[in-house]
């Protein structure tokens, strides 16, 4: 179950990684 809590984490704070950078790439592009 930690195993499983752990990889969700790390693919939660990719994918708000992703999703921030391309906020930025958006906003810096406008």
């Amino acid at each position: 179950v930690i195993v499983a809590l752990a990889i969700m984490a790390m693919g939660f704070i990719t994918v708000l990684q992703l999703f921030s950078g391309s906020i930025r790439s958006v906003s810096l592009s406008e």
